[in-house]
């Protein structure tokens, strides 16, 4: 079993914020997988869901603000380009100063349309 937490695994990394910055690394704990840490936008993110879009690309989104029930709380949104290394720095793709946006899901439809879903409370 290997222990995460042991700072062996880690010494070869660089430090923890050099790491917020999108790039595909190796893993140190599972050869042959990769691992990427995105740039937090904004103070508290979570919620996060991977989705491949219809050419290739891989897209990632996750709800970030100041906290749940806030009115600063939207989706965001990062794109690994296929073939690329690094993904995109994040997006705003809702931004309502009534409502705190929450648990996006993105999907293809059957056309290749990609669309969104989200719960929105009044805050």
């Amino acid at each position: 079993m290997v222990d995460a937490l042991d700072p062996e695994i880690w010494a070869d990394f660089p430090p923890y914020p050099d790491l917020l910055n999108g790039e595909l690394l190796p893993d140190p704990i599972l050869p042959g997988r990769l691992h990427a840490l995105l740039p937090a936008a904004q103070g508290r993110n979570h919620a996060s869901q991977l989705c491949w879009a219809a050419n290739g690309d891989l897209l990632c989104t996750w709800m970030g603000g100041a906290g749940e029930g806030r009115a600063n709380m939207n989706i965001l949104l990062s794109r690994l380009r296929a073939g690329e290394r690094r993904w995109s720095d994040p997006i705003r793709i809702s931004d309502d100063d009534q409502r705190s946006e929450q648990n996006p899901l993105l999907w293809l439809d059957e056309r290749g349309d990609l669309h969104l879903l989200h719960t929105a409370q009044h805050v």
